[in-house]
Order: C-alpha cells, then sequence, then structure tokens
C-alpha cells in the first residue's frame, strides 16, 4: 500500500491536484502496477494512459435537453472498473464520465473539431465472437 500511495502522492503533487482526486491517482497506479506485472509473467498488456492527460471526448448533449458541442475537453484521471478498456475523465464543466473513446490531437475547423483519421491496421487472426441467449 505504501508504493501506490507514495505513487499516488506523486501524480497529485504533480498536476497540483487536491488530495480528494487521490482515489483516481491510487487506481491508476494500482493500474500501472498490474500492468508491469502482467508484462513480465509475458501477457499482451495494453499500455495506461498517462495520469490527467488533455484529450477529447464525445459527449451525448441530448441528455442534458440543450444542444452542446458533441466533442468536449477532458482530462484522463484512471482507468474505469466498470467498463473494460474505458477510462474516467473529468470535463471542463468538472463533470465525471466513463469514456470508452478518446481524441488526442484534435484540430478546429469552422464548423467543430476536426478529428483525424483512423490508422489502418489489418486482422491477423480471426476470434469467436461470443453468443448472448435471450
Amino acid at each position: 500500500m505504501g508504493v501506490l500511495n507514495r505513487q499516488a502522492r506523486m501524480y497529485l503533487q504533480g498536476h497540483g491536484l487536491p488530495d480528494d482526486m487521490r482515489g483516481f491517482a491510487v487506481r491508476r497506479a494500482c493500474a500501472v502496477r498490474f500492468g508491469a506485472a502482467g508484462k513480465r509473467l509475458g501477457w499482451d498488456v495494453p499500455p495506461v494512459v498517462p495520469f490527467y492527460t488533455r484529450v477529447h471526448v464525445q459527449q451525448r448533449s441530448w441528455k442534458k435537453r440543450v444542444w452542446g458541442p458533441r466533442v468536449v475537453p477532458a482530462r484522463v484521471l484512471a482507468p474505469s472498473p466498470e467498463v473494460a478498456g474505458s477510462y474516467v475523465v473529468r470535463t471542463s464543466a468538472n463533470e465525471y464520465h466513463v469514456a470508452t473513446c478518446l481524441f488526442r490531437d484534435l484540430r478546429w475547423a469552422e464548423n467543430g473539431y476536426e478529428i483525424p483519421p483512423p490508422k489502418k491496421f489489418r486482422l491477423r487472426e480471426k476470434t469467436k465472437v461470443a453468443s448472448v441467449q435471450v
């Protein structure tokens, strides 16, 4: 626990954040240590997005019943425990969201943000898809 608390304190002090964000910093420190242990075992563990990274996320503006921008600036806090491969982010309006898709390097266009095209990749192996029975 001491190692995780020291690493969390380092994240918070490095970005000048208050102590009430410690839970997010500890969760990220746990994810980093789990990933390092998995790599030593030979697992294919994806890297964790750095703490408090500036990104853009898509937001559903129809929930607020007002029209707003669909892409809002946010900061990455920690991996989300509820949804695999997603992150807890804090938007510029101090709202917390779970985002599965993070955008970097957005450019402002005349009618909003311009998202760069995704990198092309080739699926090399076929995998089975789980079926759900209702």
